[in-house]
């Protein structure tokens, strides 16, 4: 049996707002991590595989899966309670959960379903900014003159291990003439 890898790995959208939220939270408490970043629609193959539903983000930390951002933070403050994003008195951390869920449910899915109305109509950059940082296979699902653009539009670190304190990598280049 191959020995455990300790590090935890974050299963993600590079784009996701959602997925950000979670990599805030490992960068805050200094906790070294790897991001395998997905394809949205095939990504199903892999986090119904992990997790009972077929969103991301998924953290693995061992043994362990936890699923959604909220779930991370909390299960990161119950990990690491040094450096704690939840307030510690029980009405502060209620009060802190009800915004969270708020600007989750209210303002998150908003700014989704504006990005998308305006962006898939652009099929060129939808593709690309919803594959930045996808495995191979997704690449070759793009349209051709997308790919062939010469400058770097994928953000190169986004499949390498993150140590604390590294800065979050959100290059995404909206144009490719």
């Amino acid at each position: 049996m191959a020995a455990e890898d300790p590090m935890l790995t974050l299963y993600q959208f590079e784009c996701s707002h959602y997925c950000e939220k979670a990599r805030w939270a490992l960068d805050y408490k200094g906790l070294a991590y790897r991001t395998r970043n997905l394809i949205p629609g095939p990504h199903r193959l892999v986090t119904e595989r992990l997790a009972p539903r077929s969103h991301v983000p998924i953290l693995v930390d061992g043994e362990r899966v936890v699923q959604g951002s909220s779930e991370i933070i909390d299960y990161l403050d119950k990990r690491c309670p040094g450096a704690r994003l939840t307030p510690a008195g029980a009405s502060a951390a209620q009060e802190a959960h009800e915004w969270e869920r708020y600007l989750d449910r209210e303002i998150g899915v908003a700014i989704r379903c504006w990005f998308y109305f305006h962006a898939l109509p652009e099929r060129k950059l939808a593709t690309r900014f919803l594959l930045q940082g996808a495995p191979w296979y997704g690449l070759r699902s793009m349209p051709s003159s997308s790919r062939s653009c010469s400058a770097p539009c994928v953000c190169s670190c986004a499949s390498t291990p993150r140590t604390p304190r590294a800065p979050s990598c959100n290059f995404v280049r909206l144009s490719c003439t």
